[in-house]
């Protein structure tokens, strides 16, 4: 997280980012000319795999730094995956050449921009070990109730939630039409009603549900 103190010193030399929901921060083979701070919404950072698989990888809040960003600046390398604005976003992107001087002369800015990147690190490896350690059953009925608004409805396709949760359209599909007709839930186009909670938080919290 970078503090007030540290954006200040970040500020005078950046560009101001605004950009719409859904806009591309960037995509893979893109060069990485700048330091990015999110500093209003969220954008996420996904990529495919060779078999066509879209994954998310992490997501970057206001106040936080992307961590492929600062690899692809430290390594001299283009991007590896894309970045896309989850919400509209404000932001500020500070050119290689000011990033490298903040990153020679400042203690803080040093140690803030390594702790971002450790942070990122332990949380790509926590979500790591959650794809592998748990079935696909428990992952979908967390993400149906996180993301449910308060008349309990989800506002997410069925690709959007393959994507989340790193696994196969056909698979979630599958799971969703079984919690339909469990009476756990009401599918409707690019929206998922839940109808039994209770039913979810019991699937969510069970370590022996099917692995998929």
């Amino acid at each position: 997280m970078i503090d007030a103190k540290l954006r200040s010193q970040i500020e005078p030399h950046a560009l101001a980012l605004e950009l719409a929901a859904g806009d591309m921060l960037f995509q893979p083979g893109d060069p990485c000319r700048n330091f990015l701070l999110v500093t209003a919404g969220t954008a996420r950072v996904e990529m495919s795999t060779h078999t066509g698989r879209d994954l998310v990888l992490y997501r970057v809040s206001a106040g936080e730094t992307c961590a492929l960003t600062i690899t692809c600046l430290l390594s001299d390398q283009r991007y590896t995956a894309r970045g896309i604005a989850d919400t509209d976003l404000s932001g500020l992107a500070l050119p290689t050449a000011a990033f490298e001087q903040l990153l020679a002369e400042s203690a803080a800015f040093r140690r803030n921009v390594f702790r971002a990147f450790g942070e990122r690190m332990q949380g790509l490896m926590s979500r790591l070990e959650d794809v592998l350690s748990h079935g696909l059953d428990p992952r979908l009925a967390r993400l149906l109730l996180a993301s449910a608004d308060r008349e309990g409805c989800v506002h997410l396709t069925h690709h959007r939630i393959a994507v989340e949760l790193a696994a196969a359209r056909e698979a979630v599909s599958r799971r969703l039409k079984g919690y339909e007709r469990a009476g756990w839930i009401q599918v409707g186009r690019g929206r998922i009603r839940i109808l039994d909670t209770h039913a979810l938080d019991v699937l969510a919290e069970d370590p022996d549900a099917d692995k998929a």
